[in-house]
């Protein structure tokens, strides 16, 4: 497996293929079924008050295949803050321990970039598995800060 940067002229159709395929991820959030809305947004998309050139888009890739994607933006909430915004996962590749791989690179994606805590917000509603969040110690609705506990996923 290896994490990428995404590009929209280069991977755009990856990543709107991959929300077709998470379609039941779509229809939870957002009501609706997938589009090119879902990759466009995934592109354009930054945290409140969060500057885009700040964050970074990635793809967990076996090969040439996307098994899912995550958004990494930096100075959100806190000025030092790395901020998971997302993780979704194609449904084939639910379930084999990859989001805890993703996890671990965005993790050191973000110390790398000087992120000096990483801030997970698992909603209400999000799509989340239990397992994922149970490893973390987490439950829905509550956030993790790495600086407590150094990757403990401690809730805030």
């Amino acid at each position: 497996m290896e994490l990428r940067k995404l590009e929209p002229g280069k991977h755009g159709r990856l990543v709107a293929r991959l929300f077709v395929a998470a379609s039941d991820y779509v229809q939870m959030t957002e009501g609706g079924t997938p589009g090119p809305a879902q990759a466009a947004g995934f592109f354009k998309g930054a945290p409140p008050g969060g500057d885009l050139a700040q964050s970074v888009k990635v793809g967990l890739f076996d090969g040439a295949a996307l098994l899912g994607i995550a958004d990494l933006a930096f100075g959100y909430p806190e000025p030092g803050d790395a901020y998971i915004g997302l993780m979704l996962f194609a449904p084939a590749a639910r379930g084999q321990g990859l989001g805890k791989a993703l996890l671990a690179l965005l993790e050191e994606e973000a110390r790398a970039r000087g992120g000096e805590t990483d801030v997970c917000r698992c909603g209400r509603g999000q799509y989340a598995r239990p397992r994922l969040l149970a490893a973390r110690g987490l439950r829905a609705g509550e956030t993790f800060r790495t600086d407590q506990g150094r990757g403990a996923g401690a809730p805030d």
